[in-house]
């Protein structure tokens, strides 16, 4: 379980998030939803200690987030973001570059159908003139993440660039991991976050 008690934040005097309590369980697909400039990115940042200027408490089961060092909580976590970072590497190595093991790495291909693609060209290299397309760029950063087994999984609006194959893909991924791994999911898919648990900002 992962405990929001009455967490604030302020940014430039600005309060982005205000007296926010909220619980996130495993055996749920929790989402995060809300309107544009709710603090939604805001929460995430928090979440992965990126920011750590909040009001309120953060509880891990027993454990104040506070108290974590970034290094020891980032083994716990895990994020795709909605822009996906891919390194100036192979793209075998954008998706391998933790420990994955490769049969964790290769279940997720051939599950989202992305394996013919990475075989025929897992050794380009990724960099500002390769032409992948968002929904490439997108399977590559969400297989990455998935492989990773973290404690915690956080996924910024991961059927962005989807097709409705894959989404129904990952949905069915996500209820097959979410007794094992808490899940949180910012969505403003509304298909999508019909088999969620929703909490809004």
């Amino acid at each position: 379980m992962l405990t929001l008690n009455n967490l604030s934040f302020s940014f430039h005097n600005n309060k982005v998030l205000r007296n926010i309590n909220i619980s996130f369980n495993k055996g749920e697909i929790n989402c995060i939803h809300g309107e544009n400039g709710k603090g939604k990115s805001t929460l995430i940042k928090i979440l992965t200690k990126y920011y750590s200027n909040y009001k309120g408490d953060i509880f891990y089961y027993e454990n104040n987030l506070r108290d974590y060092d970034k290094n020891d909580w980032r083994k716990i976590i895990g994020i795709c973001h909605q822009n996906p970072y891919l390194y100036h590497d192979t793209i075998w190595n954008n998706l391998n570059f933790t420990d994955n093991t490769k049969s964790e790495i290769y279940y997720y291909l051939k599950k989202f159908k992305f394996e013919e693609f990475v075989d025929i060209n897992k050794e380009r290299i990724v960099d500002q003139n390769i032409n992948l397309s968002g929904g490439q760029q997108q399977l590559i950063s969400l297989i990455r993440s998935l492989s990773t087994k973290k404690e915690i999984l956080i996924l910024d609006e991961p059927t962005s660039h989807l097709d409705n194959f894959r989404k129904r893909v990952l949905v069915e991924t996500l209820n097959d991991m979410k007794d094992k791994c808490l899940i949180i999911v910012v969505s403003h898919d509304e298909e999508f976050i019909n088999n969620c648990i929703i909490h809004k900002l």
